[in-house]
């Protein structure tokens, strides 16, 4: 049994996407790379226990907070899965027949999750199963499918579907599509509607995380995490900006 893909279409897509574009070759024999745990996991630790300077003002960063406290709120559903992809991810996976596994064993939050990651060709593509037991989650889930995904053999960019743990059926609640940029960090779009959503993109030095809806942008925050400068912005406002000290200055 597979999820019901009717359900949720990306509204979003970064432009070097490649939709999982297809590849030649795929054999069963060759181990697949399983797809990065990372596209579940926005960054967002750069707001965490941070305290502006007393000497300005703080517009610019309580924006800034108010935004990402939406994006934490909305994609909350991706810390299980996340953590789930991890420890798969963290084994090594056996052949078996056609398809390849990768078995886990977890603990997320105090409760526990077994389960296997499961790759099989599809076409050109590498078509991938999230399996989960878990017995304290409610409802229990018993060989539930929480996580759909196709990625091509390079693994450079995929697609996720995720289903609705929380009431524990194969309706998806979620979709995500990633894609490796040029340093090689995950830019991903998150969607749980098909007309709003967000895009998440990491580098080494700016960051940034687009709030989007009806394919426009709605609200941005882009930050330095090495000078700790950046800047916000929501619609109908001007972008505004903060210093190493999070104080407010002109853009």
């Amino acid at each position: 049994m597979h999820l019901k893909l009717n359900h949720i279409a990306l509204p979003l897509t970064f432009a070097a996407l490649a939709a999982c574009a297809p590849d030649v070759g795929l054999t069963p024999s060759d181990r697949p790379m399983t797809p990065p745990a990372a596209a579940f996991d926005p960054d967002l630790s750069f707001f965490d226990g941070r305290t502006p300077g007393e000497e300005g003002g703080t517009t610019a960063w309580g924006q800034a907070l108010q935004t990402v406290a939406k994006a934490r709120a909305d994609m909350e559903m991706l810390q299980v899965p996340e953590a789930l992809l991890r420890a798969a991810s963290s084994v090594e996976g056996t052949r078996d027949g056609s398809s390849w596994r990768w078995p886990f064993s977890t603990t997320v939050d105090g409760d526990p999750y077994d389960g296997e990651l499961r790759s099989s060709i599809i076409g050109e593509q590498y078509e991938w199963l999230l399996y989960v037991e878990a017995p304290d989650h409610s409802p229990p889930l018993t060989d539930y499918i929480w996580a759909q995904g196709r990625t091509g053999s390079g693994n450079f960019d995929g697609i996720w579907w995720l289903a609705d743990a929380e009431a524990g059926t194969d309706t998806i609640a979620a979709a995500v599509s990633w894609a490796l940029n040029l340093e090689n960090k995950v830019n991903f779009t998150f969607a749980a509607s098909d007309t709003s959503g967000w895009q998440y993109e990491p580098s080494s030095n700016i960051n940034v995380l687009t709030r989007v809806a009806f394919d426009q942008p709605r609200a941005r925050v882009t930050w330095n995490a090495l000078t700790g400068e950046g800047s916000t912005w929501v619609a109908g406002l001007t972008t505004a900006c903060w210093d190493e000290d999070l104080n407010d200055i002109v853009c």
